[in-house]
Formats: structure tokens, C-alpha cells, sequence
């Protein structure tokens, strides 16, 4: 099945991704590998992708097969096993394809949530993990923290040469912490109330305390949150612990545009529907001036909007003060079609602060000048052999541009989705993307559920917006190219068919 690339799709490329962050590299860092060294990488990263297995293979009668069966028999008797799926073997997985337990090969489209960026046993990592110097060893075996109260010689290199590429415009500070997103609310939340009134270290050291003690918490700040419908799944952040969210007021939501797609098609409808929810998010800040900050996404579970929509909520947020979270705890690492997707906004003045997670080895987030609290804290958690990797895996990344790469696999996925929506206008609707993170809706639960499981039966694993959710997603790898595009559209483009089928009958 060939799928061309559609007039629609090429306005969508360009609206979707500007000139400047498209090709935007990482910081340099002050020891990058040689020429030679470059030249290896992507040798073997391109007989990697040669030794991939050349299709799916399926060896078991059913799937999930009797192995994983029993596998996920014996975990339910310890947890809750209702959200696995199957039994995955790693060790037998190799590029863009996983091994379950019983011995099927799938083309993998989703690759653990998007967590995973340059493939299964990708040769460079592992090869890593064979050349280990003394130093690596012993980092190993005693994990030492790598910005904690005892910071190693290596520490400086380590943030110079490694974290550091990481960062976006305009930000150099780094939070590293095991849950990046409550601490970058806590840290707004502080913030807002230094705003009132500057805390003395008692205040910070009984922050935690006071709030429990209090009776009325209608005076303490909020975090204001973008919302899609009223599934609590979809809300776009992860909420306060426990304790805090109940003494807390609620926390103010936000409607999140519900727009038509792609977005060059219906632009002026959309548009108008933007502007809507600036005006209520301007409205908002200016009724509850207890909001300490808003957390934006990139792309809300499966939805984005257009760059205009993003500046002009961060002029909104400066405008009144308020801080702007972006989390890219789903889009950091290059899926996007850029390393971190709020640069393809073009943003006039960068966000306040930017989350990432553990798709770059680490979880955390950097900030401007001018956040941090009064009083130090001890927050990192990372260790020199997550440092390694993440080193090796941007190595990879910017030595094989496959940025450049993703988004041209991108803009095939979506053409084709689109070009399906067309054809079977009955079963699916709304198919968009940035870069290759991509969804398309099916009409109804029993259609998503059946397009689901035929798919896999075809040797093909995708994701889902949630249980509850009629949306199906596309995250692949930055390894996932045009082969691989096609194989995938070819096979839901029969399971469209079949469905098709059964829809009539």
C-alpha cells in the first residue's frame, strides 16, 4: 500500500515545525567524541537497523500466548495485574521490534509509553556496558548520588559535559528529583507566597506541617491545570500528594481547546476556539490571584494546539505574574520532531520552568534565574551510570540526526492516517501528530478495542489514550523510519478493512 505525501500533510509539516527548532542542535559540550569516534556511531547504528528482523513474527496460536498467560496468572496472585498485556523478553528484543515470552516478534509503536528512544539492545549502549572503564565500575557497584550532599570529583564534568545539553533557551538551572513534577509546583507554590510575604527557614522547615494543621486552606496557593473533557486521566498533570490536595481549595481547570484536525484544515474554527480559552485563562488569573502557576503539555495525552495558542498564553502568564510549567514529561527526547517540543512554539520569552522524565535516564527539570528558595534542599537523586547513558543516548541522537529522521517518518504516518481517516470516514476521525507522536480516534469503544486487537494479531503493538479512551497512539522510536512507517500503516490500513467488514454486518 503506498501513501503519498498529501498536499494537506506538506502545509502541515510547515506549520507544525519552524525552520529554527527544527534544526536545532544540543549544546555543544566541552568533550564530545572525535571524528573517528562519530563516524563508529552511526556505522553502528546503521548495521543495527540492517540486523532488524524484516517483519513481525507471530509463533503462538492467541496472544496474549499460553507463556505470558502464565506469567501474568502467577504476578496477579502478588498485584494488580489488570493493566498488563502481555509478557514482554527483552533480552530477545532488537530495534523497533519486541519479544514476548512465548516468541512473537511485534513491530513496537509504543514503545513502554514512549520511554525508550534509540531501540532494544542498541549496540552503542550495550556496548558500553562491555567497555566499562575502572571508573564505570565503580560506579556500578556503589551508585554514588551524583548532586546529593557529597558530590564526586566527577560532578562538574559530569553536569557540564552531560546534563547541560539538555537544557532549553534560557534556562540554567537543573533540579534533579524523583517526582519533577509536584516539585516544580511545590517550588511555584513557595514562590507565590514569598510574593505575600517573605518566609523565614522556620516557615520553610514547618511548610509541610502547617499545612496539615490547617483548618481553612482557601488562602494557600494553586496550581491552575489545562484540562480535556472531565476523565481525571486527562487532566494534564499529575496532582498534588494526597495530603496536600485535600486541604488545598480545589485546583482551578482549565478547558483545553477541543479542535478540529489537522489544524491547516480547520484553522479559522480553531482559531476561534483558542481565542475562547485565553480569554477564560485571562479571566481566571485575574479572579484568583492565589494561582502561583500553570502546567501546560505539549501534547495533552493525544492533543495539541497551535504555536500561536502557546504565546499567547505565555504573554498571558507574564502579563499576570504567574509562573508557566511546561511538561514535557511525554515529548522530551526528540519524539516531536524537536528535543524538546515548546521550542517549536517559538516562545518570544521561554517558560518558566521545563519538566523532563525518565525517557532521558533521569527524572527532573530546569528553571530560570530567580526561583530557587531561600534555603538549599537535597532533591538529586541521579547516579553516575544513568550520567553514562544519557551521555551515550545523545551521542546517538545528534551523531545520526535522527531528529531529521523521526520527522520525516512523522509526516509519512500522519499522511497516511489522514489518508485512512478519508477512506474509512465511519470508524476513524481527527487523526494529527507533532512529529511522529501521533493519534487518530475511532468512532466508538468496540471499534478501538477491535482496530486494537487485530493489529496485534498482525504482529503490531500500539498504544492507547487511556482505558477509557476511544484514541489510538503512535510513539515509535527515533530509530522508527520509513519501513517502518509503511508496515505499520499497511497493516491498519487491513485492520481498517476487516473492521469495515463487520461494521456492515
Amino acid at each position: 500500500m503506498m501513501h503519498r505525501s498529501s498536499t494537506i500533510f506538506q502545509s502541515l509539516q510547515r506549520c507544525s515545525l519552524p525552520a529554527s527548532s527544527s534544526g536545532r542542535r544540543f549544546y555543544a559540550s566541552k568533550k564530545r567524541p572525535s571524528t573517528q569516534s562519530r563516524k563508529s556511531t552511526v556505522d553502528a547504528l546503521t548495521k543495527y537497523l540492517e540486523n532488524e528482523p524484516q517483519h513481525p513474527k507471530l509463533v503462538s496460536n492467541s496472544f496474549p500466548g499460553p507463556k505470558s498467560e502464565e506469567i501474568l496468572s502467577k504476578l496477579s496472585g502478588l498485584m494488580d495485574t489488570r493493566h498488563m498485556i502481555a509478557s514482554m523478553d527483552v533480552s530477545s528484543s532488537y530495534g523497533n521490534f519486541l519479544a514476548d515470552a512465548d516468541g512473537n516478534m511485534f513491530l513496537d509503536v509504543n514503545t513502554l509509553t514512549s520511554s525508550l528512544l534509540c531501540g532494544y539492545n542498541n549496540p552503542v549502549l550495550t556496548s558500553l556496558a562491555e567497555k566499562t572503564s575502572q571508573a564505570m565500575k565503580s560506579d556500578y557497584v556503589n551508585r554514588p548520588n551524583l548532586f546529593g550532599s557529597y558530590p564526586t570529583a566527577q560532578s562538574v564534568e559530569y553536569m557540564e559535559n552531560v546534563l547541560m545539553r539538555l537544557r532549553p533557551e534560557g534556562m540554567d538551572r537543573l533540579v534533579i528529583c524523583r517526582d519533577p513534577i509536584d516539585t516544580a509546583q511545590r517550588m511555584a507554590i513557595l514562590r507565590q507566597k514569598r510574593k505575600l510575604h517573605q518566609p523565614t527557614r522556620e516557615d520553610l522547615s514547618t511548610y509541610s506541617s502547617s499545612l496539615i494543621e490547617t483548618a481553612d486552606a482557601s488562602d494557600l496557593p494553586v496550581i491552575a491545570r489545562f484540562q480535556y473533557k472531565s476523565n481525571p486521566l486527562l487532566t494534564g498533570i499529575l496532582p498534588l500528594p494526597q495530603d496536600y490536595r485535600q486541604l488545598f481549595s480545589p485546583h482551578p481547570t482549565i478547558q483545553f481547546p477541543r479542535l478540529r484536525y489537522p489544524l491547516p484544515v480547520f484553522s479559522e474554527k480553531n482559531r476561534e476556539e483558542e481565542t475562547r480559552c485565553l480569554e477564560e485563562t485571562r479571566d481566571l488569573l485575574k479572579k484568583d490571584t492565589r494561582i502561583a502557576a500553570i502546567i501546560i503539555q505539549p501534547v495533552l495525552i493525544d492533543r495539541h494546539a497551535s504555536a500561536d495558542f502557546y504565546k499567547q498564553l505565555r504573554q498571558i502568564t507574564m502579563e499576570e505574574d504567574v509562573l508557566m510549567i511546561v511538561d514535557e514529561q511525554q515529548t522530551a527526547g526528540g519524539l516531536s520532531g524537536s528535543f524538546y517540543a515548546h521550542t517549536q512554539w517559538e516562545l518570544p520569552t521561554p517558560p518558566d520552568i521545563v519538566v523532563f522524565n525518565n525517557q532521558l535516564q533521569g527524572s527532573g527539570f530546569f528553571h530560570r534565574d530567580g526561583l530557587r528558595v531561600p534555603h538549599p534542599y537535597r532533591l538529586a537523586l541521579t547516579d553516575h551510570v544513568s550520567a553514562w547513558q544519557l551521555s551515550t543516548v545523545l551521542d546517538i541522537i545528534e551523531d545520526n540526526d535522527l531528529l531529521t529522521k523521526v520527522r520525516k517518518a512523522g509526516v509519512k504516518v500522519r499522511d497516511g492516517l489522514y489518508q485512512l481517516e478519508q477512506q474509512y470516514p465511519d470508524l476513524i476521525h481527527q487523526s494529527r501528530g507533532l512529529g511522529a507522536f501521533c493519534a487518530v480516534t475511532c468512532s466508538t469503544d468496540t471499534i478501538c478495542n477491535s482496530i486494537i486487537e487485530s493489529m496485534q494479531n498482525q504482529g503490531i503493538m500500539v498504544g492507547r489514550a487511556g482505558s477509557a479512551s476511544k484514541t489510538i497512539l503512535v510513539r515509535p522510536m527515533l530509530i522508527f523510519g520509513d519501513r517502518h512507517a509503511d508496515m505499520f500503516l499497511e497493516r491498519f490500513g487491513l485492520a481498517l478493512e476487516k473492521e469495515l467488514a463487520n461494521y456492515g454486518d
